[in-house]
């Protein structure tokens, strides 16, 4: 590899970051399986930054990178990497100036990285379900009803260890938890399953729950469109919001200033997401809600770093997403419907991102394939125009196959209400 020939193009005082942040992608699965797709487009650089590092590195370093790469949680042992490849960086050894080179490029052309709190401890006490909902605040009392901004989200938990109901309480926690008034805005939670699984432990926690009878995998798009269609009335703002999503105190209010700009229609409040690590989640559940802080310090928390994902949590106006025909209903299993729904928005209106902080809560990570292949494989993007109502709850719309020129000319006769 050639050494880069305008530094100005290249963050270069992050060189040893970089390179610890692809040795720790390389040791730690989970990590990957934040976005399997987004490793599996990067992997090869990474693996190739740690071999060389082998390859260049002093004894200590090796020992040191052979520590990260057999516990790479130990805040400890990520620490001593840290020192000793900034210390080979610093006086630019032999080799280490490539090394820097390749580990700047992984990551300049990947959408995954690695999060490394300093402070953080991977033996902090779990937090489970049933220790998070005497904290959770109950529904507000009637008058939230025709508030003008919404906040649905999908939902569903079949696991035994029920890490996802966690994550929900805890989304729900948090957004009971705001600066703006709660008779400002709606949590509608939308749970589908085969059977109301969670209802009797949700329905008093928020201000609407319904049941979408939904067997199969599970179904984001069409969960979401019921939501929306069946429950959020004429409210004006829309936050579809993953339930795995821990918002700080000041979420909603400082994403309805948004849409006072001039021209604002939807837009991603963040630019990167962080997904945290187990012991991180449980960490920072304790934070904001156990210990009431508005936010957790960064610095004790650990994950994977996202680079500008399309899916979490997306602000919309109502007006827009019906513009649009909601989420394409055909979307089954993980990965894909954001993707596709925020391009869809992009193409009619305007989408802005921001960049506030996103924490994602560890879950025990779904699947993401069947027959070899991934849901989405096949799945023509920007093709949905739904020829049944969207968002009804005894099936998933269908729609006549469109291309992006078709979306642009006809979508203001997209049937997109409850028709």
């Amino acid at each position: 590899m050639s050494r880069i020939q305008d530094a100005a193009c290249w963050p270069m005082a992050s060189r040893a970051e970089a390179i610890v942040s692809s040795i720790v992608l390389t040791a730690d699965h989970l990590l990957q399986e934040a976005a399997i797709d987004y490793w599996d487009m990067s992997s090869a650089g990474h693996v190739a930054v740690a071999e060389q590092v082998r390859a260049c590195g002093s004894d200590e370093v090796v020992a040191a990178l052979d520590a990260v790469l057999r516990a790479p949680s130990d805040a400890a042992g990520v620490s001593r990497l840290d020192e000793r490849v900034a210390e080979a960086v610093r006086e630019d050894l032999p080799g280490w100036g490539e090394i820097g080179e390749r580990a700047l490029l992984a990551d300049g052309l990947g959408r995954l990285a690695a999060h490394v709190g300093r402070r953080h401890d991977d033996l902090v006490p779990a937090v489970t379900a049933e220790e998070l909902l005497p904290w959770v605040k109950p529904a507000p009392a009637p008058g939230a009803e025709h508030a003008p901004v919404c906040v649905v989200i999908p939902f569903r938990d079949r696991s035994a260890s029920r890490s996802r109901l966690r994550n929900l309480l805890a989304c729900i926690g948090a957004l009971a938890d705001q600066s703006l008034h709660r008779t400002s805005y709606r949590v509608i939670v939308v749970e589908a399953d085969d059977q109301p699984r969670w209802e009797q432990t949700i329905r008093p926690l928020v201000d609407d729950y319904v049941h979408l009878p939904s067997g199969g995998h599970f179904n984001k798009s069409w969960a979401v469109n019921v939501g929306i269609v069946q429950l959020a009335g004429e409210a004006e703002l829309i936050c579809v919001l993953d339930a795995d999503v821990f918002v700080d105190g000041e979420f909603v209010e400082r994403n309805v200033r948004r849409f006072r700009t001039r021209g604002a229609q939807a837009h991603l409040p963040f630019r990167d997401a962080l997904c945290l690590d187990e012991a991180s989640s449980h960490s920072a559940a304790r934070d904001r809600l156990l210990a009431g802080k508005e936010s957790t310090d960064l610095d004790v928390l650990r994950g994977a770093v996202l680079r500008r994902p399309p899916g979490h949590c997306v602000w919309v106006r109502r007006g827009l997403f019906l513009r649009v025909g909601g989420f394409d209903e055909r979307f089954e299993g993980w990965g894909g419907e954001d993707l596709d729904f925020v391009f869809r928005l992009d193409v009619v209106g305007a989408v802005d991102r921001y960049d506030d902080t996103l924490i994602h809560l560890f879950h025990e990570r779904p699947q993401t394939q069947e027959d070899g292949q991934r849901f989405y494989a096949g799945r023509r993007l920007l093709s949905w125009r739904p020829s049944t109502p969207i968002g009804q709850l005894a099936r998933p719309a269908t729609s006549s196959d469109d291309d992006l020129a078709g979306l642009i000319e006809r979508v203001e006769h997209l049937p997109a209400t409850t028709a």
